[in-house]
């Protein structure tokens, strides 16, 4: 477990001298968030999820397009909205001009 640690330092650029006010500006951060370990854990687990469809670097750019993608469908979702009541408005009114017709002959 060092050795993955060591290494994922190592990647971020992050001295051994370093390590401990690295990990202790996280801890502040994460306790000035109200951040627990096990939101940690639920967040990053979702990130990893996210992390299959997309890069993590493009995760802002995929959010934002889903936004764009779901304000589109509610638009759509009440324009077909309308159209259904609509047409159930000229059915009513059809239906009635029929009975109408019906009585009168």
């Amino acid at each position: 477990m060092g050795f993955r640690v060591d290494k994922i330092m190592q990647r971020l650029g992050i001295t051994e001298e370093q390590f401990e006010s690295f990990m202790t500006d996280i801890y502040d951060r994460c306790r000035r968030l109200e951040v627990g370990p096990d939101q940690i854990e639920n967040y990053l687990k979702e990130i990893i999820k996210l992390s299959k469809i997309v890069f993590p670097s493009e995760i802002p750019n995929y959010l934002q397009t889903q936004k764009k993608r779901n304000r589109k469908s509610t638009k759509e979702k009440s324009k077909s909205t309308t159209r259904i009541i609509n047409i159930k408005y000229s059915i009513d009114y059809f239906r009635k001009e029929i009975e109408f017709i019906a009585r009168s002959k």
